[in-house]
């Protein structure tokens, strides 16, 4: 892996690869700013986003809809699953290529 301040290689390391099943993918970290720090994404076992107060919007909740492999929705509210949504965002795509994210 490169050292902050290095510049990457053209070749990639491997360890930054997975393959779930037949899926090839490459391992990223998620995080977030809050105003005065970084911090981590959680998700749970089943890869679902867990909430917390850095989520954006004010939301407590998050649900995220897909077509295929393809993430197409994501929903941000706010009193849980069941509590007022506050944000939507439309993903939409050409192939495997996301063209869009629109927030309603």
């Amino acid at each position: 892996m490169t050292k902050y301040g290095e510049t990457k290689s053209s070749v990639t390391d491997s360890s930054e690869h997975v393959q779930v099943g037949l899926v090839n993918a490459k391992r990223v970290l998620m995080s977030g700013w809050d105003g005065s720090s970084i911090n981590d994404v959680n998700v749970d076992s089943n890869g679902n986003l867990i909430s917390s107060e850095s989520l954006p919007y004010g939301a407590d909740y998050v649900s995220v809809g897909y077509t295929g492999s393809n993430i197409t929705s994501v929903v941000y509210k706010v009193g849980g699953s069941g509590g007022t949504t506050i944000a939507t965002l439309t993903i939409a795509y050409s192939g495997n290529n996301i063209t869009s994210i629109t927030k309603t």
